[in-house]
C-alpha cells in the first residue's frame, strides 16, 4: 500500500521526490560527530544545496 502511494507521488511530482530523497541522504550522511565524507563539490549529491530551486 505505501509503495503504491510513493509510486503515484513520484509519477506526479518527480522533482519534489528527488529533492525529498536528497534531504534524507543529507540527513543520514552529514552532521554526525566524527564522520568524514570525501566527495567532490561538483558531485550530483550536492545539486540541491548548490542551486536551491533548480535541480540541474
Amino acid at each position: 500500500m505505501a509503495s503504491e502511494t510513493y509510486a503515484k507521488a513520484y509519477e506526479k511530482y518527480p522533482e519534489f521526490y528527488g529533492f525529498y530523497r536528497s534531504l534524507q541522504a543529507y540527513r543520514n550522511s552529514l552532521g554526525k560527530e566524527g564522520d568524514v565524507m570525501v566527495i567532490t563539490p561538483d558531485s550530483e549529491f550536492f545539486r540541491y544545496l548548490k542551486n536551491p530551486g533548480r535541480s540541474r
